[in-house]
């Protein structure tokens, strides 16, 4: 019995100390995202507007990223014909970097939460 709430104790406070990890690592993040937020020229907004000007669509999903150490915007467009297509536009000076189709809405590759599309 003893042994038994020796176990317990040990993994109580390795949770403990995983969980404070986990939750200072979400807060350090979360101020990164904000910092980097206060530093790009444009909005989200209006890289919505430039993405949408460049893909007429409805944009499903956005948020700021970083690709080569530069901040962009990763908008999300459901393309009038149902296709989707990522646009990334430049957090700066709002100009369309680069339009593609978006990998997550092929068929049989893993989505987001790492489970595989099927129909």
């Amino acid at each position: 019995m003893k042994k038994l709430n020796m176990f317990i104790g040990i993994a109580a406070a390795a949770l403990l100390i995983t969980g404070g990890a986990f939750a200072a690592k979400e807060h350090h993040d979360e101020k990164n995202e904000a910092a980097s937020v206060q530093q790009v020229k444009i909005t989200l907004d209006a890289a919505v507007s430039a993405a949408l000007q460049a893909v007429p669509g409805k944009a499903s999903r956005a948020e700021l990223e970083h690709e080569n150490n530069l901040p962009v915007y990763g908008i999300e467009i459901v393309k009038p014909d149902n296709q989707v297509v990522d646009v990334k536009v430049d957090a700066d000076s709002g100009k369309v970097l680069k339009v593609g189709n978006d990998m997550n809405d092929r068929k049989g590759e893993k989505s987001e939460n790492g489970h595989e599309d099927s129909d």
